[in-house]
């Protein structure tokens, strides 16, 4: 999603939808185990995957780099909070906001999302515009 925070400056939020309900730890780093595809399979760790796009979208796009200011999330939905998720993979975490099952709510204020400076104005109107480069 694309927007303009309280000081018209663009945002960028990038969020990445888990259905999973389990994940265990691995000996790699940005990697856990999660049944996928019927079966157990090493993945690479949802913090680490947003954060990854937003490190392509910066490293790849000059216009993003220099004007956007790009915020991650993920929302694991059917994972209840999960302190070994966090506390094992902090690095990642520490990078990316991340919600549980029953932190629907939070998803729902902008500002949980983006911080204090989030403005209510965070439409798909803009994305066109920004991604044109066209800011005014």
């Amino acid at each position: 999603m694309l927007g303009k925070d309280k000081d018209s400056n663009n945002i960028m939020l990038i969020i990445e939808l888990k259905q999973w309900e389990k994940i265990d730890q691995t000996d790699m780093d940005g990697v856990v185990k999660t049944f996928l595809g019927k079966k157990i399979r090493e993945v690479i760790h949802p913090a680490y995957q947003v954060w990854s796009y937003k490190r392509l979208l910066e490293d790849f796009n000059m216009y993003i780099r220099k004007n956007v200011e790009v915020t991650t999330a993920v929302f694991m939905h059917n994972m209840k909070k999960n302190e070994e998720f966090i506390k094992n993979y902090k690095e990642w975490i520490e990078k990316t906001k991340v919600f549980f099952q029953g932190e629907d709510d939070k998803l729902k204020n902008i500002e949980d999302l983006l911080g204090s400076t989030a403005d209510d104005k965070f439409a798909g109107d803009d994305d066109a515009n920004i991604i044109d480069g066209n800011t005014g």
